[in-house]
This record gives C-alpha cells, structure tokens and sequence, in this order.
C-alpha cells in the first residue's frame, strides 16, 4: 500500500512523516526525506441567527440572517421546507462577507398559497457544512366571513425568536390607504 490517511487531528498542531521501506527479509530499507504540515482548520461560527423570515410580496419572502463574521465562512445555503422537521432543500447561497447581516430573497416561494420554513447553513472554505441556524417561517394569513358581515382573520403563530412574540398588528387597506386596525396580544 503507498498511502495513509492520519485521521482526528488536533486543530493548529504541527505533524511531520517520513516513510520507511523495509524488503522481506528486514535488511535493506530506504527512507524518505521527512516532511512536516500543520493542521490548520477554518474556524467554525460560533452562531448564525435567522432573524425573520418576511412576506415582502405574493410571490417572494424575504429572509434575514445575523452571522458570525469571525469565522471561516465562504458561503450561507438557504435552505426551504414545508414543515419544521423537513427535509429542507437548498434554494439559494448568499457569499460570506465581513457584514454580519444577511440577507436572501425567495423569488420561486408563494406565500399566499402556505407557509414555509427557512434555515441557514454556513458552509466553510472547505467545502464543509457546519450546523444550521434556528428556523423561522413566514406568516401565512387566512380570512373568511360569517353570516353578520365580519370579517374572520385567523394566521400561524411566529416562532423560534430568542423573546417571545409580544404581539401582532393588524393592518387594513381601503382604497389603497392601509393603516393600524387591531393590536392582539
């Protein structure tokens, strides 16, 4: 055999080899020259934060990361699913960067139809995925009318914020003008 692999390095540690050859009989070898690497691994982020995930029209959604810039990042997947527990699928990248916010727009989503769960990935210089952000997912907003004229607004809650939600706005629009109807807390 003329290769190996040193698995479990120890991250920022120096390591030398050389090989030795030896014939059938252990009295001739030869010896390669000695050569020396150091074990040096991107840092992993310490966080990624998916701060919201935003209905911006009927046919996109906005999501907006906070990141780690510390760390050896080239890329953020954006990743989609109908569900919290997925699967998620990779719908975007956004490139890391030295800004510590992110920002991504879902132009293939259709929030007026459901609504969807995002996730951030960071992927290192390697190649190498490191673990997801929290989930968000958008609002999605259904009405119906009873027999007395009134109109019945019922959504999802929003979840996964480090705080609670401390409440809902509702907004109304007549004849182009939209306003703050209802606080419900």
């Amino acid at each position: 055999d003329t290769t190996y692999q040193h698995a479990n390095l120890k991250v920022d540690s120096s390591y030398c080899y050389k090989v030795e050859v030896y014939d059938n009989s252990m009295t001739r070898t030869s010896v390669s020259q000695t050569l020396c690497t150091f074990a040096h691994f991107p840092k992993e982020p310490a966080f990624s934060y998916l701060r919201t995930a935003t209905v911006t029209s009927p046919s996109s959604v906005t999501v907006l990361g906070y990141v780690d810039t510390s760390a050896y990042v080239s890329e953020y997947k954006i990743e989609r699913s109908d569900n919290s527990t997925g699967p998620f699928q990779t719908i975007g990248f956004v490139a890391g960067s030295n800004n510590p916010n992110i920002s991504y727009s879902d132009n293939s989503a259709l929030p007026n139809q459901q609504s969807y769960f995002y996730q951030i990935v960071p992927v290192d210089s390697c190649g190498k995925e490191t673990p997801p952000s929290n989930i968000a997912h958008t609002i999605y907003l259904q009405t119906s009318t009873d027999n007395n004229f009134n109109n019945i607004l019922s959504w999802n809650a929003y979840s996964d914020w480090n705080c609670a939600v401390s409440g809902y706005e509702i907004y109304r629009g007549i004849e182009g003008v939209t306003s703050l109807s209802a606080l419900v807390v």
